[in-house]
């Protein structure tokens, strides 16, 4: 079986994704690869505070692109297509956050999407990120 050029494109999306998150700027936080099949579910971020757990997690949906994201011409919004609405039963679940990041491995700039609240970011804000996961944990 070939390796396809998608298939480059999730392992290189993923990449960059974790070492975002990993190096992240506003907190210590962790990815955690779900290694199960994929049904929803790409990563779950943990936040750190001082080295410790702070039990604050997140359920991360991924969806990589070769090109650089460009907003809708009428809005700040993008398009992203290939997110299959049945993930959308894990956005609608109310104990644990739920982002879908819209990544382009171009660049390394993302988009995200809090499903419980349906605000679309702006591109690479980690702390706003960050502050999606605390907020559901104050």
């Amino acid at each position: 079986m070939a390796r396809t050029s998608p298939h480059k494109i999730e392992t290189n999306s993923k990449n960059v994704f974790r070492s975002i998150i990993d190096s992240n700027k506003y907190c210590d936080a962790l990815t955690r690869d779900v290694t199960e099949r994929d049904y929803g579910i790409d990563f779950i971020v943990e936040l750190f505070e001082d080295g410790n757990p702070t039990g604050m997690i997140s359920f991360i949906q991924l969806k990589g692109t070769q090109k650089k994201i460009e907003p809708l011409k009428n809005n700040k919004e993008v398009s992203c297509s290939g997110i299959s609405r049945s993930s959308l039963p894990y956005g609608r679940q109310r104990n644990v956050p739920y982002i879908i990041v819209y990544l382009s491995i171009e660049n390394n700039e993302f988009y995200f999407v809090d499903l419980q609240s349906i605000d679309i970011s702006t591109i690479n804000n980690g702390e706003k990120f960050i502050n999606i996961i605390k907020s559901y944990y104050n």
